[in-house]
C-alpha cells in the first residue's frame, strides 16, 4: 500500500505530484462520506488549490487517485505531519 508522510511547512511528493503542507491547527474539517469532524487538521495545496483542510478520515484526489488521510502527528508548539494512503 502507498503511503506518504508529509511534515508541517514543507512539500511532499504524492506520486507525481508536489504537495505543499502549511500549518496545523485545530478545527472543523470534512470527512470522506461529507460528515465534518472536529480535531488537527492541515492546509494542503492541491492541484494549485491552496488551503485544502483536511483530518484522519478526510480524503482527497491528488494527480487522479484518492488519497486518505490515515494519520496526523501533532502536539502543541511543535511541528507536526499528515500521513496519506492511496485507496
Amino acid at each position: 500500500m502507498d503511503r506518504v508522510e508529509i511534515d508541517e511547512t514543507t512539500v511532499g511528493m504524492v506520486g507525481r505530484e508536489r504537495v505543499p503542507m502549511g500549518n496545523m491547527c485545530r478545527g472543523t474539517y470534512t470527512l470522506a462520506d461529507g460528515s465534518t469532524a472536529d480535531g488537527w487538521m492541515c492546509s494542503l495545496a492541491i492541484g494549485g488549490q491552496v488551503g485544502v483542510f483536511v483530518g484522519v478520515g478526510s480524503e482527497v484526489e491528488i494527480g487522479g487517485q484518492r488519497w486518505a488521510v490515515v494519520r496526523i502527528d501533532k502536539e502543541s508548539g511543535q511541528l507536526g505531519s499528515v500521513t496519506l494512503e492511496k485507496r
